[in-house]
């Protein structure tokens, strides 16, 4: 958007709300493309992460949608 010259850069940085200089350092490539995770501390092991995403997306197939609740509960039984 900003790099095509169909919007300006301070106007792009004003419609999604960021900082003109992070939408500078992100087009001039100072940033990195993705950044590590703020804490790298996990609660939970790579595969009980993959098992989660497998059941949310299992019950989303099916239509129904999991809640924050539900799915706080199930990481509570993980854990436990």
């Amino acid at each position: 958007m900003a790099n095509s010259g169909a919007v300006s850069k301070r106007k792009a940085a004003e419609m999604f709300r960021i900082p003109k200089s992070t939408l500078m350092d992100k087009l001039a490539g100072r940033t990195p493309e993705h950044r590590a995770r703020l804490d790298p501390f996990t609660v939970l092991t790579e595969a009980e992460e993959n098992a989660l995403v497998e059941y949310r997306t299992g019950m989303a197939s099916i239509g129904y949608q999991v809640t924050s609740n539900e799915l706080c509960l199930t990481v509570k039984t993980i854990l436990d």
